[in-house]
């Protein structure tokens, strides 16, 4: 940072120059102290009304490690130290020292200052804090000569001291976090604001060894959970010098493999393989620990209960070396286990106040504070609400804020009538009605000044909510065209202005070519089921635009984006491909299933010839969605058709590329899909020749990669597949079953009762 210090004052308190002579004293004391130069934006130029003013005070806090807030009733009676005070405390994460880089100082006595504090969050906020009383005169006339009868430096020596000491403090900080290694990139929105309770929570049970759980209220969705976690990481980094490490758990279950497939590149984890287990990988993570030092890891979206069973997490390294800190939509108690439950409810009032501020800073005055605090309430502090009102605020700067806020009453209250009689009222669905009335205005005038904009948006909607993949969707809606250059602006075209402006209203956030919308934004712009027509005319529309084009232009389209991805002129990833897979099922999930089909077709047949092993495993997966949407159709005998192909294609991997565990899984679900449909269509030999086939596979993984909850699981599982196809006189139905018993009993033993488990567990006991 620039600056280690901003004085934050009324300009009224400096008229004899006593907070200049405070300053000169502190940079004397502090080059004693460190031997070198302290760096302070003290700002001595009056307070202006226009842009300039307010974007040098702004680079200031921004740029500033530590606020020295000079509190007297001037202070307290300034809209502009307000401000300075909300705009610096909103991001006091990034400072390496939450709650702790602001101090407040004050050396004439302040009426109701701090017994009255809790009146005003400004004041609760500043009344918590360390503060620095100087024995001085109350508010009087004679405070000028009464300073000028005084040494300030001696006077001061106390609050001089404890200054120097914090910024001396800031600055080991900021060298210890710029050596934590992560793989966490920036936070995920630049809007991130206050939080400080929070994170201090969060901090206090990860220091007692507890493992950190942010969930939100009945599963609120918009309140900033993973955004949370990114600022905690980014708090704290001087703690962990064994870096800090965002791992993503969704679907999964094992969380130690889960952990070491996100380190795998960074600490050279090897994959699984028929030389390298599960437990020989976990071994290299614990080493690397040992030798890096301790490391803050995050537990990305956890949506499997059973993965933060207590039996799980015990296994997890303990305090003196990891903290771990999991994000997820599940439902805890707030301690539960080895969980420490934070529910993250709304951000304070402050903290909404401070997040409109960063989109409106110039609305300062009381009433204006009286009219956001008014919305930050009525939304009960959601952020992305907020974020929605802020948008609005800024790209509508003529409309006044009391036309605003009582267009903001009208739009609530009609939300609210609207959900009184909606039968699928749940938390989600009203999150989804508030963010579409608040985002209605913001969406009419993208409408308006770029439909391209809004085209854009409306693809993303049906796209993975935390992977819209910007290439495909240039393909996707673009249609193979060229983007076009517009005339006004020298080297920019229509698609990159389009991108713009949906980063800049907030309803995409890019990071490189992957882009993240919130579920909810998604909810709104995608067309809901009350709308069929509407629903079935896009979704067709844009499936036949698909199934339209020569075969060379989504070709090509693949081919540029992965050389891109890969630096290379080879394509070798599918990212592209699995985004067609989701699609796909979104498609599938409002019942156009024969577009979906048609989608699914296509895709296959744009790369038929193309023999790298992930596109392999893309074909398979393809023609694996492809049964599964026929099966649903009651096409059994088509369905039957491509999970065969999926099975020739899982076999090629094997075979050509090597036996793995997940090369083995493959196959194993591919025989089990294949001989589901057999059983069903009477062919009861070949159903029980492919399940056997499948129970051998996923002995070979128990007994060679390794006992995993998985492995135990999926032999459990083919064990009952198999005694379904056999006579309960048969004395292998017995053993067998008797067998999956064993393995899934040990799974619990070993494990705990995972609720998975226990089903498979009753589904043997039934067959007894």
């Amino acid at each position: 940072m620039k600056f280690d210090l901003f004085v934050s004052y009324s300009r009224k308190d400096n008229e004899p120059d006593w907070i200049s002579g405070f300053v000169e004293a502190l940079k004397r004391r502090h080059l004693e102290f460190t031997g070198r130069e302290l760096r302070v934006f003290f700002d001595q130029k009056e307070i202006g009304n226009g842009e300039q003013w307010r974007h040098r005070i702004r680079g200031g806090l921004r740029d500033s490690a530590y606020m020295m807030a000079v509190v007297s009733p001037n202070y307290f009676a300034s809209d502009y130290c307000r401000w300075e005070f909300d705009e610096f405390a909103s991001r006091e994460f990034e400072r390496l020292a939450v709650g702790e880089a602001i101090g407040p100082i004050y050396w004439v006595s302040v009426p109701g200052f701090p017994s009255e504090a809790h009146e005003d969050p400004w004041k609760a906020d500043l009344s918590l804090r360390n503060m620095s009383p100087v024995p001085l005169c109350p508010w009087q006339e004679g405070l000028e000569e009464s300073l000028r009868e005084r040494d300030v430096s001696n006077v001061l020596s106390q609050p001089l001291e404890e200054i120097v000491r914090a910024v001396d403090d800031r600055s080991r900080r900021r060298d210890l976090a710029k050596a934590s290694p992560t793989n966490m990139g920036e936070a995920l929105t630049p809007n991130f604001v206050g939080r400080s309770r929070e994170l201090v929570k969060l901090h206090e049970s990860l220091a007692f060894g507890r493992v950190g759980a942010i969930t939100s209220v009945q599963g609120i969705g918009g309140i900033g959970k993973t955004e949370l976690a990114y600022a905690y990481a980014k708090a704290y980094a001087h703690e962990y010098p064994g870096g800090r490490w965002l791992v993503t758990c969704d679907r999964r279950i094992d969380l130690k493999q889960a952990i070491a497939d996100a380190l795998a590149t960074w600490w050279q984890i090897p994959p699984l393989s028929a030389d390298v287990t599960a437990e020989d990988r976990w071994a290299v993570f614990l080493a690397n620990l040992e030798a890096h030092g301790k490391a803050l890891f995050v537990l990305d979206n956890v949506s499997e209960r059973d993965a933060l069973a207590s039996s799980a997490l015990r296994d997890l390294p303990g305090q003196d070396h990891a903290a771990f800190l999991v994000t997820t939509r599940l439902g805890f108690k707030t301690r539960e286990g080895e969980l420490e439950v934070l529910d993250l409810d709304r951000l304070s009032s402050a903290d909404g106040l401070a997040l409109l501020h960063r989109f409106r800073p110039e609305l300062v005055s009381p009433s204006d504070y009286e009219s956001l605090a008014h919305v930050v309430d009525r939304l009960g502090g959601h952020a992305l609400a907020l974020e929605a009102v802020g948008v609005f605020l800024r790209e509508n700067r003529g409309m006044g804020l009391a036309d605003y806020v009582e267009w903001f009453d009208r739009e609530m209250l009609e939300a609210t009538e609207a959900l009184k009689d909606d039968p699928s009222h749940t938390t989600t669905r009203h999150g989804e009605v508030v963010i579409g009335r608040l985002l209605a205005p913001t969406l009419e005038r993208l409408a308006a000044e770029s439909p391209l904009a809004l085209e854009i948006a409306r693809t993303a909607a049906f796209l993975p909510p935390d992977a819209v993949y910007e290439p495909w969707l240039r393909a996707i809606v673009l249609k193979g065209e060229v983007p076009q250059p517009i005339g006004s602006v020298p080297g920019k075209t229509d698609w990159q202005a389009a991108l713009e402006a949906l980063e800049r209203n907030l309803i995409v956030r890019f990071q490189g070519p992957m882009g993240r919308m919130h579920r909810l934004v998604g909810g709104v712009l995608r067309p809901t089921k009350e709308g069929p027509d509407e629903v079935g005319g896009w979704i067709d529309a844009h499936v036949e635009e698909m199934l339209a084009r020569p075969s060379h232009v989504v070709s090509s389209e693949l081919d540029a984006l992965e050389a891109w991805a890969n630096g290379t002129t080879k394509v070798r990833s599918t990212d592209g491909g699995w985004s067609t897979i989701y699609l796909g099922r979104m498609l599938w999930r409002w019942r156009r299933l024969s577009g979906a089909l048609g989608l699914y077709s296509r895709l296959v047949d744009l790369f038929p010839n193309i023999g790298d092993r992930s596109w392999v495993r893309l074909k398979s997966a393809l023609y694996d969605e492809i049964g599964n949407l026929e099966a649903s159709l009651g096409l059994r005998e088509e369905a039957l058709g491509r999970y065969r192909e999926s099975l020739d294609l899982s076999r090629e991997v094997l075979s050509t590329y090597g036996r793995s565990p997940e090369a083995l899984r493959d196959v194993s679900v591919s025989l089990n899909k294949v001989a589901d449909v057999e059983a069903s269509l009477g062919l009861r030999e070949e159903a029980l020749g492919r399940y056997r086939e499948s129970l051998d596979i996923r002995r070979e993984v128990l007994s060679t990669y390794g006992r995993s909850p998985e492995a135990l699981r999926d032999v459990s599982i083919s064990c009952g597949r198999v005694a379904s196809m056999l006579d309960n006189a048969d004395a292998t139905r017995r053993q067998v079953l008797n067998d999956g018993l064993r393995h899934i009993r040990s799974a619990i033993d070993q494990y705990g009762e995972w609720q998975e488990f226990v089903q498979v567990l009753n589904w043997l006991e039934k067959m007894q």
